[in-house]
């Protein structure tokens, strides 16, 4: 006894499925990310490219006067004290 064949007509016809609505949350999800992809594209490209070299940022905070972080501390904040 031999196997069926994979293309005998007989068994009936094959109806290919319609979309049901998992199919259609995917193609939401892969326009959301080619839409957001875009959109990163475009907020980056209002910054021009990257200077070379390190940043030159400041902040408002100074650093501390001495290498001990914790001596600049009030024994108050101090846990252990």
């Amino acid at each position: 006894m031999s196997l069926p064949s994979s293309d005998d007509a007989s068994t009936g016809f094959y109806r290919k499925p319609s979309p049901d609505l998992y199919t259609v949350l995917l193609l939401v999800a892969f326009l959301a990310l080619a839409i957001g992809t875009v959109f990163l594209y475009l907020e980056g490209a209002e910054y021009g490219p990257t200077p070379a070299g390190e940043p030159n940022v400041q902040t408002g905070f100074a650093a501390p006067q001495s290498p001990d972080r914790l001596a600049a501390l009030p024994n108050s904040w101090r846990p252990w004290s």
